[in-house]
C-alpha cells in the first residue's frame, strides 16, 4: 500500500456539530498517513472548540472570505501528495481515501479520482459510465457526482495548476471542476464513498446558484463550442430547472417558475428521460408552490 501523504482540507463556517461528524469520518479512514487542515471562515474562531479533540491543523480566517478562498488557504497550509477537499457537513466512507489512492496509482494518466455519493434525498448516485472517456464533457454538462468536490481525491500537482480557486458566491465548485477536467483524466470508483451533508444553508440552495451557473456557461462558451449542441443544452436545462425551483423560494407563486421549467424541458431535448418530468413541473408550477410540492410528493411516491 502507498505511503503517500494525503491532505484533507475542510473549510468550515458555523457548522460545529456537523464539522465534528466530518472530522470523525476522517479519523476512521483505513488509509494512512493523513493530515487534516481545518480553515475556520467564521472570522471569529467559532470552530476552535469543535476541533479540540481532533489532530488537525487549525487555521482561522480573521474575516469571512467564502468557500473557495478558505480552500485556497487550506491547500497552501497542507503538504500532501494528494488533496481531499471536504465540505464541513459531508462524511467519508472508511475506505474512501484508500480506494482512491490505489486507483490514482494504478492509472497514472488520471489526476482526479472520484466515487459515488449518498445524497440529501437518500439516493445513491454512482459515477456515470459515459464520463469515463471525456470528463470535460461531463463537467460542462454538470453531471454529478463527478463535479462534486467531496467525492474527489486530487493530485496536488494537478490541483496546483488551477489555483487559486476563484471566489464564486454560489456555484464555487463547478468552475474549478471544469478547469481540472481540461488538464487531466478522471478515474472513478464504482462505489458510494461520500455522504453528502443534510445542512439546510448550502449556497447551492439559493437563487444565486443558478445565476452563477449561467455565468459559468457563458464564461466557458469557447469550450462548449467544441462539443455537439446537446452538451450546452444539458447545462442550460440543469440551470433553468434550478432557477425554477428557486423562483418559489420565498413566495407561493411566480411567473418565472413555469417559464423556467418550460425552458429546462426545451433544452433537455425531445428524447431526454427528464423531459416528461419537467413538462409535468411546468403544469404543477402554474399552481405555485402548493402544486410543485404536491408534484414532488407524487414523484417521490412513484419513483
Amino acid at each position: 500500500m502507498s505511503d503517500a501523504l494525503v491532505s484533507v482540507v475542510v473549510p468550515t463556517h458555523y457548522r460545529n456539530e456537523s464539522l465534528r461528524e466530518t472530522l470523525g469520518s476522517i479519523r476512521r479512514q483505513t488509509y494512512h498517513p493523513v493530515e487534516v487542515v481545518v480553515v475556520d471562515d467564521s472570522g471569529e474562531g467559532h470552530a476552535r472548540t469543535a476541533v479540540e479533540d481532533f489532530d488537525v491543523t487549525y487555521v482561522p480566517h480573521e474575516e469571512n472570505r467564502g468557500s473557495n478562498p478558505a480552500r485556497n488557504t487550506g491547500i497552501r497550509a497542507s503538504s500532501g501528495e494528494y488533496v481531499q477537499l471536504l465540505d464541513d457537513d459531508d462524511s467519508l466512507f472508511p475506505r474512501k481515501i484508500e480506494k482512491q489512492v490505489a486507483l490514482l496509482e494504478a492509472e497514472p494518466d488520471a489526476g482526479v479520482a472520484y466515487g459515488g455519493v449518498a445524497t440529501k434525498a437518500d439516493e445513491r448516485v454512482l459515477p456515470d459510465p459515459d464520463c469515463r472517456d471525456d470528463p470535460l464533457r461531463c463537467a460542462l454538462q454538470i453531471i454529478y457526482p463527478g463535479t462534486f468536490p467531496s467525492s474527489m481525491l486530487i493530485e496536488r500537482e494537478v490541483l496546483t495548476e488551477v489555483l487559486p480557486l476563484r471566489y464564486r458566491p454560489a456555484a464555487d465548485d463547478i468552475g474549478w471542476t471544469i478547469e481540472l477536467a481540461r488538464r487531466t483524466d478522471f478515474a472513478a470508483v464504482d462505489e458510494v464513498l461520500t455522504d453528502i451533508g443534510r445542512s439546510e444553508d448550502h449556497q447551492s440552495d439559493s437563487i444565486e446558484f443558478p445565476l452563477e451557473v449561467r455565468k459559468i456557461i457563458r464564461e466557458y462558451d469557447h469550450l462548449y463550442e467544441r462539443y455537439p449542441p446537446e452538451v450546452r443544452h444539458a447545462a442550460l436545462s440543469f440551470m433553468y430547472e434550478s432557477l425554477a425551483i428557486h423562483a418559489l423560494d420565498d413566495r407561493w407563486w411566480s411567473p418565472r417558475a413555469p417559464l423556467a421549467y418550460a425552458k429546462a424541458a426545451y433544452h433537455g431535448g425531445p428524447v431526454s428521460s427528464s423531459r416528461p418530468v419537467l413538462l409535468a413541473a411546468v403544469a404543477a408550477s402554474l399552481l405555485g408552490r402548493p402544486g410543485v410540492d404536491f408534484a414532488a410528493r407524487v414523484r417521490a411516491t412513484v419513483g
